[in-house]
């Protein structure tokens, strides 16, 4: 996966097309990438599908050009996300009557694409509520249900450079990557109980 990540050669899926979506479903296309869009409306997969550009933050012709060269394609299930090296997904999120935030969005794509994901996936959630630790609070848990390959993990942890610790979820098990990474930057000091020279914290020299 990481080879093909590299040399833009990734099958990269990215689920909402609203706004966020489809300039990064275009970017990634015009890379090289195989990418699909993943959206529930069926106007906007129509759209897609026709290379017509409904975003500011996407050039017509380059819309044009990567769905006429079947770098792009949109569709509504989500059984595609099976086929996929990343995962990606875009929710917005919205208050409800009580002025709490509404997650169902992102509730609704987890749990839709989860019988699909695999081990072997890079998975990057997204939502207007990430920098908050909403989107993480949801997708982690439900993560947790996918069938554990330790010899899968431990190999794809081995064939990476680095390996970028953003949260301090207890559901992750820091453990485990420590002793199969080469290399570990946590910038969320969840790997203190470690001292280990393969292990480097955000802030400490």
């Amino acid at each position: 996966m990481i080879r093909r990540i590299r040399t833009c050669a990734a099958a990269v899926v990215v689920i909402g097309l609203r706004y966020v979506g489809p300039p990064l479903a275009a970017k990634e296309a015009k890379a090289g990438h195989a990418a699909i869009g993943i959206e529930r409306r069926a106007d906007r997969v129509d759209r897609i599908s026709r290379g017509e550009n409904y975003i500011g933050d996407v050039v017509t012709e380059d819309a044009e050009d990567v769905v006429g060269s079947d770098c792009l394609r949109a569709s509504q299930g989500f059984a595609v996300v099976a086929e996929d090296d990343v995962v990606t997904f875009h929710a917005s999120m919205s208050l409800d009557r009580s002025k709490q935030s509404d997650t169902s969005h992102i509730e609704h794509i987890v749990d839709q694409s989860l019988p699909w994901h695999h081990v072997r996936q890079l998975l990057v959630p997204e939502s207007t509520m990430s920098h908050l630790g909403v989107t993480e609070e949801i997708t982690r848990p439900r993560l947790g249900e996918l069938p554990e390959d330790v010899a899968s993990a431990s190999e794809c942890l081995r064939a990476t450079d680095l390996v970028l610790g953003a949260t301090g979820h207890a559901a992750v098990d820091y453990r485990f990557v420590v002793q199969h990474a080469p290399v570990v930057f946590d910038a969320r000091n969840a790997t203190s109980e470690f001292d280990t020279e393969n292990v480097i914290r955000l802030g400490v020299e």
